[in-house]
């Protein structure tokens, strides 16, 4: 058996994707694609024990047999499948990426599919398996979604009937890596109080919510903000929920199919703790690296001589001369140290690469922390208040005293209060606009920059 480890980069021909909504498409019976004289001759933990690290091109005629436990239907999963080796007792789950939309009409939970891996991508996910095809990106080869024009040659739904799903229960501690991308169930769980009645996700926006068992250990929900319930509230009390297992860093994350996934009967748990507000707290560097975007990253500083929990409190980010807000960050779960910093940065792996050292939260691409020098910012505390500003909302910032492009926009250290209102002689403003007033000329990093010390 030949397993090919990619070395050398390639271009992947355009294809035309198949239209997945189509009346075509759902007409096609399901027959069409179970094949009767396959079978698999590799299980999916031998499989598994293939990967040493690298994408792997797999060049030898092998197919895996498992069972698909997720479901597109409402949204909450992307143009995903994930897929365990057991309907009961899983011991190994594979994402596998594909581009195509409602595929729970053709590969609906609970089915037997067979995938035929030859001419597939192998590799990880962080710590979760992951097959699709290839994707070029920037001469490295990563796996991307097997187009769906060939995904029916891959992926081929068995002609038995659909099984019954037993999601695996389990607890906190025994939560472990070989449960990844596997179903399973956990008790006594319930939303933090912070985020209780909150919405599912924000509006076309990835966004990660918090649960917590009655000890205080948690794990992030992780919700689309397409999904059919993304407006629904989030449910109040405490008991059980099931969905997929993945990870991020050192963090459990849990996918759910739907708001019927998650059965919180139970009163809760946890204590309230009381919410904390300081004026101390502010907006202290943005910064725009001219060299690397992927290096920007925004930093909060709290001068109050205690710590401040952060629970409730949100980051906002209004993009040009919007009025609407265009990203916000929750920031529950951090606790901000007297006289420190914290660091919020879109990149984590980058930057950690850039600046030798650990951002505090990692946020999405376009949010808070990924601004192009033009965007207005707002720090609002658990009771809606607005804390501290940068720049006027409703004013591209370009060419204006606000504009930080390809710079940054510091703090002075003589600040230490907070301010809802926008003070340009409260700030050292660089760019490369030639706007009056600031210091002007591009800025690169890691020399020009050291987020996480107040200068």
């Amino acid at each position: 058996m030949r397993i090919s480890l990619v070395a050398s980069v390639f271009s992947i021909g355009m294809v035309s994707l198949l239209p997945s909504c189509s009346k075509e498409m759902k007409e096609i019976p399901y027959e069409k694609y179970c094949e009767l004289n396959i079978e698999s001759n590799i299980s999916m933990v031998d499989f598994g024990n293939l990967y040493h690290g690298e994408p792997i091109e797999i060049t030898e005629e092998l197919v895996i047999e498992g069972f698909v436990i997720s479901s597109d239907k409402h949204g909450n999963v992307f143009r995903s499948l994930y897929v365990q080796d057991h309907p009961h007792r899983p011991k190994i789950g594979i994402k596998v990426d594909i581009d195509l939309q409602d595929s729970y009409l053709f590969f609906p939970k609970g089915s037997k599919v067979l995938i035929k891996l030859k001419g597939l991508y192998f590799d990880k996910q962080g710590d979760l398996f992951k097959i699709g095809g290839a994707l070029n990106s920037f001469g490295n080869i990563n796996v991307g979604r097997l187009p769906s024009s060939v995904l029916f040659n891959h992926v081929l739904l068995d002609c038995d009937n659909e099984v019954r799903l037993i999601a695996q229960k389990t607890n906190f501690s025994e939560l472990e890596d070989t449960m990844l991308g596997t179903l399973i169930s956990l008790d006594g769980l319930e939303v933090i109080n912070e985020e209780k009645e909150l919405p599912y996700a924000l509006l076309e926006e990835e966004t990660i919510r918090t649960l917590s068992d009655c000890e205080g250990n948690t794990l992030q929900l992780i919700n689309s903000g397409y999904s059919k319930f993304y407006n629904y509230s989030l449910p109040k009390g405490n008991g059980s929920i099931t969905g997929v297992l993945t990870k991020k860093g050192k963090t459990y994350r849990l996918i759910v199919q739907d708001t019927s996934d998650i059965n919180f009967k139970n009163e809760s748990c946890l204590k309230t703790e009381p919410l904390q507000s300081s004026n101390s707290v502010l907006i202290s560097e943005i910064a725009d690296p001219y060299n690397n975007i992927a290096a920007r990253f925004i930093e909060l500083y709290n001068h109050d001589s205690i710590d401040i929990n952060l629970d409730g409190w949100f980051l906002r980010r209004y993009t040009n001369d919007n009025l609407q807000i265009s990203k916000e960050v929750a920031l529950t779960g951090l606790v901000i140290a007297s006289r420190k910093a914290l660091v919020l940065t879109s990149n984590a792996v980058e930057f950690l690469n850039v600046y030798g050292k650990m951002a505090d939260l990692e946020i999405s691409a376009n949010g808070p922390a990924d601004s192009n020098g033009d965007d207005n910012f707002e720090l609002v505390d658990p009771f809606g208040k607005v804390i501290d500003r940068f720049g006027l909302v409703g004013e591209d910032g370009s060419q204006t005293n606000h504009d930080f492009e390809n710079g940054k926009a510091l703090r002075k250290v003589e600040i230490t209060q907070a301010n809802s209102i926008y003070v340009f002689e409260e700030w050292e403003i660089y760019n490369d606009n030639d706007v009056p007033y600031t210091n002007n000329g591009r800025l690169f990093s890691p020399e020009d920059y050291n987020p996480g010390n107040r200068h």
